[in-house]
């Protein structure tokens, strides 16, 4: 099968990681000779120019978001096989299961948090400051790249749905994501502390070596975590059934965590 080349700039490589929502390949940008990853959605755009002008807008000012802890979008088209849109990402590395089944050396809070916790935390401040929610975070969003830097992404991409498909109960579609999306569901009142949640569950996650699998694990999770009294306070508080009882959003979480965290040292 002849190689797909989009904008007669990205090549793609056989062999995508597909998701309910989109298909990832690595990718060549022939521009700067750099590898890349390109998201390819499976629906095309609805031949309407609202909608169409809505997708733009949203991708253009995802462009625009940068920071250390997130993953950039580079570009973005609508032009794809069979008019199928996409978004163009820098590589970013791959998700953290397999070093979380392996490598993974964190299971105290304090040295997870300076090292890997606050870093990619200050990165979904930023992207809350832009007025950009995630939504979905999830430990797949957490690439890890052949340096051990970390970084988040798909920021603002699960947006993208219901531009493929008006029917659709975002909701629904977030409430698949068990236990990283809450189990109240989504308030669009309150979308920035979906992330609050996400992040939290992401955290205990990752301490407890892979663990969390369902919202009944949380409570055991969290009562279990080594990590100082203080924290676990504002994790209990950032995993609230309430949304409007959680930090507002990710800046809040943060001077909280740097709060709890600094105290707690001797």
């Amino acid at each position: 099968m002849a190689a797909i080349i989009l904008k007669e700039r990205y090549v793609l490589k056989p062999s995508p990681h597909k998701g309910r929502l989109s298909e990832v390949y690595q990718a060549l940008d022939l521009t700067t000779d750099r590898k890349v990853a390109v998201k390819l959605f499976w629906k095309g755009l609805p031949d309407d120019s609202v909608i169409k002008e809505a997708f733009h807008r949203e991708s253009q000012r995802l462009v625009d978001l940068r920071h250390e802890s997130i993953v950039s979008m580079l570009d973005f088209g609508d032009e794809g096989p069979d008019g199928r849109p996409f978004v163009v990402l820098d590589w970013g590395g791959d998700p953290i299961d397999k070093w979380l089944n392996g490598e993974c050396p964190y299971r105290d809070w304090t040295e997870f948090y300076e090292q890997i916790g606050r870093a990619l935390l200050e990165g979904i401040a930023y992207a809350h400051s832009r007025e950009t929610v995630h939504r979905e975070l999830k430990p797949s969003d957490f690439l890890i790249d052949e340096y051990g830097k970390f970084r988040l992404a798909d920021f603002g991409v699960s947006k993208f749905p219901e531009f493929l498909d008006s029917a659709l109960d975002i909701g629904t579609f977030l409430q698949a994501n068990e236990p990283f999306s809450p189990s109240s569901g989504y308030d669009a009142s309150y979308s920035y502390t979906t992330d609050v949640w996400g992040y939290a569950t992401v955290c205990l996650h990752i301490l407890t070596k892979g663990k969390l699998q369902k919202w009944s694990d949380i409570v055991p999770a969290l009562n279990s975590l080594s990590a100082p009294a203080s924290v676990r306070e504002v994790l209990h508080d950032a995993l609230r059934t309430n949304a409007a009882e959680r930090p507002e959003d990710a800046q809040v979480l943060l001077d909280r965590l740097n709060r709890a965290t600094r105290q707690a040292k001797p």
